[in-house]
């Protein structure tokens, strides 16, 4: 019974004395030629310890992305593809060009808050007008 109570003080010593899940001690080394480097490896040999801390990860926080309307949400009227088609040939444009500089011009203006189904919109308004 003794020799359990004494293994069991040990194993909480040795739990109680390790470092929390997820942290990571951190070390600041200065090389000879003056260079300093952060890392969790002890100091290269020759190298000075500048400083030692257990560094704990920031908590990761979800972000949600804006909502953007997709073509089937979208009220605004739009025209069919072969207006896009006559409006292009009128104005002496190649219209599979056309297409790929609106996609483009949308793509910039949305930025990273793109969806599926807009990405998906984009590509077949290009992949007719350039067949």
């Amino acid at each position: 019974m003794r020799m359990f109570r004494t293994w069991m003080l040990v194993l909480v010593a040795l739990i109680a004395s390790s470092s929390p899940a997820g942290a990571q001690t951190v070390q600041k080394c200065r090389a000879p030629d003056g260079t300093v480097r952060y890392q969790s490896a002890a100091c290269a040999p020759g190298e000075r310890v500048l400083a030692t801390w257990d560094a704990e990860p920031d908590p990761a926080t979800p972000v949600a992305a804006p909502s953007m309307p997709t073509r089937a949400m979208s009220t605004a009227p739009r025209r069919g593809r072969t207006a896009y088609r006559r409006a292009a040939a009128r104005a002496d444009v190649d219209p599979c060009r056309a297409a790929k500089e609106r996609r483009d011009a949308v793509e910039r203006r949305v930025g990273l808050a793109r969806t599926y189904e807009l990405l998906s919109a984009l590509q077949r308004d290009v992949y007719d007008a350039c067949r």
